[in-house]
């Protein structure tokens, strides 16, 4: 059945197949390397709050990420206090999202609009 494909025929086949194969996996190289700039580009800097952050908060939303820094920013120093606490004695089970203090300070910020 297959008697009349070539030993040619068959490997300029396979080469093509692997070829556009390379090339459709190079496309996607670009389009994951070009969204990964674009998302480091939004990225919220928490490093200018000299605070420890939950690693958790990296992989919020931009939104949620901006929310989270403006929170914090806003602390006055008892509460940031409590905060490093909080931080260091729970470790990765803290969750500042769900933490009581910001839920108040959402609602707060929803009061004010």
């Amino acid at each position: 059945m297959l008697s009349h494909i070539t030993d040619r025929e068959t490997r300029i086949f396979f080469f093509k197949k692997t070829f556009y194969k390379k090339i459709d996996l190079i496309i996607i190289d670009i389009y994951n390397l070009y969204n990964n700039n674009k998302m480091t580009e939004q990225e919220v800097n928490f490093n200018t709050l000299n605070l420890p952050i939950p690693c958790v908060v990296k992989t919020y939303s931009n939104e949620k990420q901006q929310e989270i820094f403006n929170y914090l920013q806003e602390m006055d120093d008892h509460n940031r206090k409590g905060y490093i606490i909080a931080q260091n004695h729970l470790g990765t089970s803290f969750n500042i999202y769900k933490s009581n203090g910001y839920k108040e300070w959402i609602n707060r910020m929803k009061d004010k609009k």
